[in-house]
């Protein structure tokens, strides 16, 4: 394992000790073996839900342990790009994102971002939407207290693409000026007669530069997005955001496309 159920694990063993059950008294309360309770108990195994919820009703968790369990699938559950790249942004000292459809991901409300995960993933679980909001919603207060340069780049559509509703999108319209406003991220709006059709040409991607490595860069997709590998791609990519960043309005006059579409 690599440490995901570490955290349940901890969690189930404290409360056992702490209610004076040993691990052959508790298993059969919860229909598992002795043998892999400790297993669970060491984070070297998962489980189901169903068993979860016998340790949390058996150890007086309160929701406690399910709650863990959540966040403990949902980490298991993250397709291994998503964990690459959350681990590169954290290393990174320049981060450049092109968006073509919605709000690039680092910059959305919860609300925002809950609508899109809810509507792309049809089914999904109220405990999973929650997480998934929660881990994207935390990521860019990661970033800024590391302080790497991010750029953002989208095109003047996503402005009038309803996301929710009319509530949801001043909110994060709201939100974009005030990151904007305050020096913590660049954003450059791509005007829709900018002259250029590069911004439908391209699909979503991200270059990330480091301080002690060459850049790196993945390329989105509907069912997540993958690395780039190549360095000639990683270039390619580079070179398409700074033809980006060029047909773009500049930071200044992207504030203002922002607000005009807030009081539209």
């Amino acid at each position: 394992m690599d440490g995901t159920w570490t955290r349940f694990g901890s969690e189930v063993r404290r409360r056992r000790e702490s209610a004076g059950l040993t691990v052959s008294l508790l298993a059969p309360r919860v229909a598992v073996g002795a043998s892999m309770l400790s297993k669970i108990e060491t984070g070297s195994r998962g489980t189901k839900r169903e068993t979860a919820e016998a340790l949390d009703r058996e150890l007086g968790a309160s929701g406690e342990l399910v709650t863990i369990w959540g966040e403990c699938i949902q980490r298991a559950r993250l397709p291994d790009w998503h964990s690459q790249i959350t681990k590169a942004e954290e290393r990174a000292t320049e981060i450049r994102t092109y968006s073509p459809a919605v709000v690039p991901g680092l910059l959305q409300t919860t609300d925002y971002s809950a609508v899109l995960f809810r509507d792309g993933e049809p089914g999904i679980s109220d405990w999973e939407l929650a997480k998934r909001v929660k881990i994207r919603a935390e990521r860019l207060g990661v970033l800024l207290e590391r302080g790497p340069d991010l750029r953002f780049v989208f095109p003047e559509s996503v402005l009038r693409t309803t996301v929710g509703d009319s509530r949801i999108m001043r909110e994060q319209l709201d939100r974009l000026v005030t990151l904007s406003e305050s020096g913590a991220v660049r954003i450059q709006v791509l005007p829709d007669d900018c002259g250029s059709a590069i911004g439908v040409a391209v699909s979503g991607f991200r270059v990330l530069s480091y301080s002690d490595r060459g850049p790196s860069a993945y390329a989105e997709s509907v069912t997540g997005g993958s690395a780039v590998d190549d360095p000639a791609d990683i270039r390619r990519l580079a070179a398409v955001f700074a033809e980006l960043a060029a047909w773009a309005a500049d930071p200044r006059r992207s504030i203002q496309m922002i607000k005009e579409r807030i009081d539209a």
